[in-house]
């Protein structure tokens, strides 16, 4: 049966859950590799397949609740991480000390990051605290005006609709995000075999710019299906700017 409440606790715990693996992960990954990733989309799959298949239905909102809770992290972690992948392998590379501290001698201790961590978090509070403001004086407007919609967040809400729809847009869903799981481990264990499949450059065979352009085209393609073309051109003007 399908279950019509919202905020859940199990939509608590899973929005949680992927919000903790998103902090270790892009920390890891900053500071290693110098990069990062989302887990938005994972969460609405392994979301549906608890709620929806495993414990007896759930509902939109109890999938957007999981959504929202995993993707509200602060994203301090990755910033610091980035810093140290930068410093520690370029060495004319420079941060201000509220970024990076200038002396990173291990026996200073944790101290000496204090003021970096606590800077980076204080200033991407406040930046969230007023989106959220900014968020429940436009309430009205986002929810009614199509151009208020930024694409991310539509696919989002795309793959919410096609997983409670169910049947052959759920399938689709699960074949893709299987395809994408198949090509992507085939592609890494390829390349611990010293076959590189992971970077291809075509440039050399492609006249200039030509890789950018197919990018640009496949990309607003993609945005222009799932929302306006007003809003896939206003991004692009203003990505211009």
């Amino acid at each position: 049966m399908r279950s019509n409440r919202k905020f859940t606790l199990r939509a608590v715990a899973i929005g949680l859950f992927f919000a903790a693996l998103t902090t270790v992960m892009n920390a890891y990954l900053g500071i290693n590799f110098g990069m990062g990733f989302g887990f938005g989309v994972v969460t609405i799959i392994v979301s549906y397949a608890i709620l929806h298949k495993m414990l007896g239905g759930s509902s939109r909102g109890e999938l957007g609740v999981a959504y929202i809770i995993s993707t509200s992290t602060l994203v301090a972690h990755w910033i610091l991480g980035l810093a140290i992948f930068l410093a520690e392998r370029y060495q004319d590379v420079s941060f201000p000390s509220w970024l990076y501290p200038p002396n990173t001698d291990p026996s200073l201790g944790f101290g000496v990051w204090l003021r970096p961590i606590l800077t980076l978090f204080s200033l991407e509070l406040m930046a969230t605290t007023l989106g959220l403001v900014i968020s429940v004086l436009l309430s009205s407007e986002f929810i009614s005006s199509e151009k208020m919609v930024f694409p991310n967040y539509a696919v989002s809400a795309s793959l919410i609709d096609a997983c409670i729809k169910g049947g052959g847009e759920a399938r689709l869903v699960g074949i893709s995000a299987l395809a994408g799981l198949v090509i992507t481990v085939s592609q890494y264990a390829l390349s611990a075999l010293g076959i590189n499949l992971v970077n291809i450059n075509l440039t050399p065979y492609l006249p200039k710019g030509a890789v950018f352009a197919i990018t640009l085209s496949l990309g607003f393609a993609a945005v222009g299906y799932i929302i306006s073309a007003q809003v896939s051109l206003s991004l692009l003007l203003s990505g211009l700017l």
